[in-house]
């Protein structure tokens, strides 16, 4: 059962990084069942998580938020397994992906306090990417807020803990993050200069 779970949730990535997003997530849905029986929670935390990144992508791409309720469902049955399998970094990153997705559907308060969270978690097995990560996406739900001020600050952090790293696909997300923060307080030259700096990364 463990095996056959492990490839369909391959199988189903692969389609999912080609962007056949009903098709992955026909190969999660039509073995369900499958999933509900294995014991391994690791997997079964997998397979939530992996549900709840097809549906995101569905709600996006076809804009309708019910995919995003739906995603948000699959990303806490996730954080359920891994709390279980004692996977703090994927409990985290799951912790994450909810605050964003809250975020999304204007529910801030409720976002903060899932990163809240993320943070802890991140800080608890000290990766500074992760924490970098959700930074970020607390950088983005203070700009929808059209908190400014309080962005920037996790935004430049999130910048020099990618940077360091040499991540160069997450520097590029968070220096068009700090220069929206920027361009938000009207510091337009430093905005500028930052949002070109995204473009040149995104580039490179």
């Amino acid at each position: 059962g463990n095996t056959r779970a492990n490839a369909l949730l391959g199988l189903s990535v692969v389609e999912w990084s080609s962007s056949r997003y009903d098709e992955s997530l026909r190969i999660l849905t039509s073995n369900a069942s499958l999933f509900r029986k294995i014991t391994n929670h690791t997997l079964k935390g997998f397979y939530h998580n992996q549900s709840a990144m097809i549906l995101r992508n569905l709600a996006t791409e076809r804009k309708r938020s019910e995919y995003f309720q739906q995603a948000i469902t699959h990303y806490e049955e996730a954080d359920y397994h891994f709390t279980l399998a004692r996977n703090t970094v994927f409990r985290a990153h799951v912790k994450n992906n909810v605050g964003f997705l809250l975020f999304k559907l204007s529910r801030f308060r409720k976002a903060h306090e899932y990163l809240d969270h993320a943070r802890r978690l991140t800080v608890t097995v000290r990766d500074k990417v992760r924490t970098a990560q959700v930074d970020d996406t607390r950088a983005q739900v203070f700009i929808a807020e059209g908190k400014y001020a309080e962005a920037e600050v996790p935004a430049r952090s999130a910048v020099t803990t990618f940077r360091k790293a040499g991540r160069q696909g997450f520097l590029a997300e968070a220096l068009i993050t700090h220069g929206i923060a920027l361009a938000g307080l009207n510091r337009t030259d430093r905005a500028q200069f930052v949002l070109q700096e995204a473009a040149e990364v995104a580039h490179g």
